[in-house]
């Protein structure tokens, strides 16, 4: 997911049966916005909807 400006905020990849979602909003300490809400949401929406998903790791 990326920010107004292009940046990416949200990376996800996947590790197997998990789902690693890394903010990469390091200039702001990882703090919550419109961008960083909407990429969260769309890894865990992923989550929910993929069987072979098991687990997510949220980090920063």
């Amino acid at each position: 997911m990326t920010d107004e400006r292009g940046n990416d905020v949200v990376r996800v990849e996947r590790a197997g049966h998990t789902l690693v979602v890394t903010l990469t909003r390091e200039a702001k300490r990882n703090a919550l916005s419109p961008a960083v809400t909407e990429g969260v949401d769309a890894a865990m929406n992923r989550l929910e909807d993929d069987p072979e998903l098991w687990c997510a790791v949220l980090t920063g």
